[in-house]
């Protein structure tokens, strides 16, 4: 049987569409774009998404599976915002490739817990030294890192379709600069704050690859336009040191 393979962040993942997520009250029942691919031309659904992964982190899962990737097998991958980073864990025993913003909160219970107040001086320091590199060195130059990134997909994309394997990008711009399609947050009028999408959204984003599949358009570059990477929150407050991560 042919494959999907997914790779890509929580909007690969599906993410607030859950049974146990509060959306679920709303609206308990519908399918990922991801589900509605995977039925549509009868493959199998292999996703490696996580929610908060960097992009670096999607690339290593990418690379681990370009092995078991088969002819006739069908490869769609998302980056995500390149300010989200591979970091130290807070115990500094491993690297963790998914966002670390919850660690920005310095006075967070959970993650002082248990630690003075010299333990709790030196987290402050160190998050606040990551947090001024994260925006001075790459948020402050989002784009070429995106462009950096999407050569590395795009070198591997030529190597899986050598191999007879269809290979197709899309950019986060489509969730991150401009919200492209239906959110969690309008499907229930802001009773759910999630920009996620809602299955309204996974449908219109099935149908967007849908037609770039039919068509054989793997790159669409016209999502790198979308916009510029935005200086306010989706709310409306500005972006800042603590809240680019």
């Amino acid at each position: 049987m042919k494959r999907f393979w997914f790779f890509g962040d929580s909007y690969t993942l599906g993410a607030g569409c859950g049974y146990h997520e509060p959306y679920a009250k709303f609206e308990p029942y519908g399918a990922t774009w991801r589900t509605i691919l995977a039925e549509k031309y009868k493959y199998q659904d292999k996703t490696f998404a996580e929610g908060g992964i960097c992009t670096q982190e999607i690339l290593k899962k990418f690379i681990i599976n370009l092995s078991n990737i088969s002819s006739g097998d069908i490869v769609i991958i998302g980056d995500s915002v390149p300010t989200r980073i591979i970091g130290v864990s807070q115990d500094k025993r491993k690297l963790l490739g998914t966002s670390l913003s919850p660690m920005v909160t310095f006075n967070n219970d959970t993650l002082t817990q248990g630690l003075d107040d010299r333990d709790i001086e030196v987290m402050s320091k160190n998050m606040e030294t990551y947090v001024n590199y994260v925006y001075d060195f790459i948020y402050m130059y989002s784009e070429q890192w995106e462009d950096y990134y999407r050569n590395i997909i795009f070198d591997l994309k030529k190597q899986l379709e050598s191999r007879g394997v269809e290979v197709y990008f899309w950019s986060h711009k489509l969730w991150y600069v401009q919200e492209k399609f239906h959110t969690i947050w309008k499907a229930t009028d802001g009773q759910v704050k999630d920009h996620h999408w809602s299955y309204q959204g996974h449908k219109e984003m099935a149908n967007y690859m849908i037609n770039r599949i039919d068509n054989k358009i793997f790159i669409n570059e016209s999502e790198f336009n979308l916009g510029p990477t935005p200086k306010f929150n989706l709310d409306g407050t500005p972006i800042t040191l603590k809240n680019i991560i």
